[in-house]
């Protein structure tokens, strides 16, 4: 029998959260039923049969009220919270494990229109196929999703702003998903599954115009060039409160990443290609580093992010991996270890992600230039395709310590470094491209992102994103520095590339690297 026959909350918009709800609660099974009365100030929602949760404006709207659904799978509360974010609502804890309300306790919360906290909650064990541990070939195989981490400032002087949840509650209508991040002065854009790099360039160009429509402005770097340590507010989500817990000042300084996930048809494709994408990670570094600057001064690194993370536990370069059983038990032993939920919780520079049916990567700082994004989103699909149909060549997987001294000299020299090799010898990143886009280019054809691949010639010319820092600095100081990249990150598609940044020809790796080079 029932504990509780049926709810009703306050609203303050009948029609609005009649939108909200009516898609919120679809993948519950719930539909609209109708009037409880005829006083025209309320609705009710229900399974076939049932009214048992009502919206009406005749109750004031009742400050931390929260109202719990069943859901009979795991599959369930995902969908809930993916349709409910898609209606409008505001993300107040991602689908999870959450052990310490009981052993299979499994939800997700999203603030509705008056900020009431919804959840859909799943009690059941995890059954096989629904544990969300493997839905690798649920979508298209090598389909791509991106998404963006980029720092919230005041869009004429590019001071950091803390703003994230006045943001996304004056969003407009968009294509693809904004959420806030760990620290209250970033945003996290997230596209759909898309087919292509152009289509999924395309839908963060649109949200990047979404946010900005706003009246915020948006600084596309991997860590903010002025702001001082302390100065980034934690965003009151359950999932950011507990990192903070778990992580202490290592969070002190907001970091912000370009991921690229890429579907894969199976289990052990995707293990292949892990173990492929994980070679390459010093060269990715390298092209991707952009954070030269840090609490208002030149690190002398191409990506202070990097060495920012390296303060996080499960945040380096993983081992190779022996199969999915391998991921599996790794992952086991290690959030036992580490007395966190799940494996979304290692924040390793690439990761298997069968929640998603997708291989991560992590390792690239985030992009002002959509140009500079495209070519290392490129880069990451056509590697992530070319190792899933390979073997390797009978070599032996990198060792971690290899590959970790790598990383951190790509870190250091970003474009210009020269990084080592399976034999230790250290070759510079121009070469180590050239031949990798030669290797590449059959599936950048059968990807049909050759040019945005191509594109990666004119980021190394440019010096990288650090380069084109430190040039925008050396020629108006820090607030030149603030204002130029706001306005680029904003600017959308073709804004400051090749040959029309406005800083002339003398930005490649000869000028604006020069003042960081790579020991010979």
């Amino acid at each position: 029998m029932k504990v509780v026959d049926h709810i009703t909350i306050g609203v303050s918009d009948l029609e609005r959260s009649r939108a909200f709800y009516a898609r919120a609660l679809a993948p519950l099974g719930f539909a609209e039923r109708g009037p409880w009365s005829d006083a025209g100030n309320e609705l009710s929602f229900g399974l076939p049969g049932a009214g048992d949760f009502a919206i009406s404006t005749r109750p004031a709207v009742a400050p931390g009220t929260h109202v719990a659904f069943a859901a009979t799978s795991r599959a369930q509360v995902d969908a809930f919270h993916a349709a409910a974010l898609a209606a409008g609502g505001r993300d107040n804890g991602a689908p999870g494990p959450r052990p310490e309300y009981s052993e299979h306790y499994y939800g997700a919360f999203v603030l509705d229109p008056d900020g009431c906290n919804v959840e859909a909650v799943c009690h059941a064990a995890p059954a096989v196929g629904d544990d969300g541990e493997e839905r690798f070939g649920s979508g298209a195989p090598f389909s791509l999703g991106v998404e963006e981490e980029l720092f919230l400032v005041d869009p004429v002087s590019g001071a950091q702003v803390n703003s994230s949840a006045a943001v996304i509650a004056r969003l407009g209508p968009h294509d693809g998903t904004v959420e806030r991040e760990l620290h209250a002065c970033q945003v996290e854009l997230i596209t759909d599954v898309c087919r292509t790099v152009e289509e999924a360039v395309g839908t963060l160009a649109g949200l990047r115009r979404a946010v900005v429509a706003t009246g915020a402005g948006l600084l596309g770097a991997a860590t903010h060039p002025l702001a001082a340590e302390g100065d980034a507010e934690i965003t009151d989500k359950e999932r950011y409160e507990r990192i903070r817990e778990l992580l202490g000042d290592a969070v002190a300084t907001p970091v912000s990443g370009l991921h690229v996930h890429v579907g894969m048809p199976d289990a052990r494709t995707a293990i292949r290609a892990f173990n492929g994408l994980r070679r390459h990670l010093p060269l990715l570094q390298a092209l991707g580093a952009n954070s030269p600057f840090r609490h208002g001064r030149d690190t002398g690194l191409a990506s202070a992010r990097e060495v920012t993370m390296r303060g996080w536990p499960r945040s380096g370069v993983p081992r190779a991996l022996r199969d999915f059983d391998d991921f599996r038990a790794t992952a086991a032993l290690l959030t036992r270890a580490a007395d966190v939920p799940d494996y979304t919780w290692f924040w390793w520079k690439l990761r298997p992600h069968p929640r998603l049916g997708t291989v991560e990567i992590r390792a690239l700082d985030a992009q002002s230039s959509l140009e500079d994004l495209s070519g290392l989103v490129a880069l990451v699909h056509c590697l992530a395709r070319h190792a899933a149909d390979g073997d390797g060549g009978g070599a032996l997987e990198p060792p971690g310590e290899l590959l970790d001294e790598g990383v951190f000299r790509a870190a250091r020299f970003g474009v210009a470094a020269r990084l080592p090799d399976a034999e230790g010898r250290l070759r510079p990143v121009e070469a180590l491209l050239d031949e990798l886009l030669a290797t590449l280019a059959p599936t950048a054809r059968e990807l049909d992102c050759a040019e945005e691949l191509d594109s990666l010639r004119g980021l190394l010319e440019r010096g990288g994103g650090a380069g084109r820092q430190r040039a925008l600095h050396a020629i108006g100081g820090m607030g030149a520095l603030l204002r130029e990249m706001t306005a680029l990150t904003g600017a959308g598609p073709g804004a400051l590339s090749s040959g029309s940044d406005g800083l002339g020809p003398a930005t490649g790796p000869a000028s604006a690297a020069a003042a960081r080079p790579a020991p010979r």
